[in-house]
């Protein structure tokens, strides 16, 4: 057996050794948080032409607050800006009864909120919390029976460890324009359950692939390298590493629960974001996934094949 069997064999030993330690039901950290739910509501409600926003009856507050998303947030992203990162962080550390107010956030902001909290807990919130507690229950069952082997599978593919603690993941009725998103620093995933995309065992592919940016630190980071190497990053497709996401969390997901067809193929993602990279990563990523090779074997393999 050559070292870099050994290698191989040792990390495998090493991962199944922690999966055989790892509770399912604690990789993640639920919440349904109102301020949250509303945040991401007003966010959802201003990037809606007027005509098709959801009737608020002339309610003078939140016409303020979406006037003030539609001027000050809604051209930021979710994923990236900072500010929007730490406004939602603010909104997680309150309770549903805490005052706004401890959230010290900016005044313009906290002044759109609470204009927009009454209507918010009378006209959607039950509903809102209703679907949230129901996705909530919907995946557990899913999670206890498959969570321990998908979750392995990801750790040894990205040759990552899961986070010492549980994941915080918000569920609200509305996030990302794709239905869910992940922050660093801490990892925070917030998951929409009014998204039809994010149900049953997609839903549980989602969580996983929220999760999976969290893990993806090591193969991203081989990959630019790859790219530099083999002077390849003019030819790399958009988001890339996105893809291989993709691909890494649908092929594990397919491992795991049997007769699954991955979100990337349902959605026609290959088709629509990344035409001509599937075969690719096929030819390169399949066998790896399956348990032969090293993740930088496979990145390799990929970027050649670009």
């Amino acid at each position: 057996m050559t070292r870099r069997s050994l290698l191989a064999t040792a990390a495998s030993v090493v991962w199944a050794l922690r999966a055989r330690a790892m509770d399912s039901l604690s990789l993640f950290e639920f919440h349904r948080n109102f301020w949250i739910n509303l945040h991401h509501f007003l966010f959802a409600q201003a990037l809606e032409d007027a005509r098709d926003r959801e009737d608020a009856g002339g309610d003078a507050g939140w016409a303020a607050a979406i006037k003030y998303y539609n001027e000050e947030l809604i051209e930021r992203n979710l994923v990236t800006d900072a500010g929007l990162m730490s406004i939602k962080q603010r909104l997680a550390a309150l309770t549903d009864e805490d005052p706004l107010t401890l959230a010290a956030l900016e005044p313009e902001m906290t002044k759109a909120l609470e204009g927009a909290a009454k209507l918010y807990r009378v006209k959607w919130w039950e509903k809102h919390d209703r679907a949230n507690a129901d996705w909530i229950q919907s995946q557990m069952p899913l999670l206890a029976e498959h969570g321990d082997g998908i979750a392995s599978d990801l750790q040894r593919v990205f040759d990552y460890p899961w986070p010492a603690a549980p994941i915080h993941t918000e569920i609200s009725y509305c996030s990302s324009t794709n239905g869910a998103y992940t922050t660093l620093d801490p990892p925070f995933i917030v998951i929409a359950s009014g998204d039809a995309r994010n149900r049953g065992n997609t839903g549980l592919e989602i969580l996983f692939h929220e999760s999976s940016h969290v893990l993806s630190a090591r193969m991203h980071r081989l990959l630019e390298a790859e790219l530099a190497a083999h002077a390849k990053r003019a030819k790399a497709p958009p988001e890339l590493w996105h893809a291989m996401i993709f691909y890494s969390v649908g092929e594990v997901m397919r491992r795991n629960v049997p007769g699954y067809e991955p979100y990337a193929d349902e959605q026609k993602l290959w088709q629509r974001e990344w035409p001509g990279l599937l075969p690719v990563l096929e030819a390169t990523f399949k066998e790896y996934i399956g348990g032969k090779g090293t993740l930088l074997g496979a990145v390799n393999g990929l970027v050649e094949g670009l």
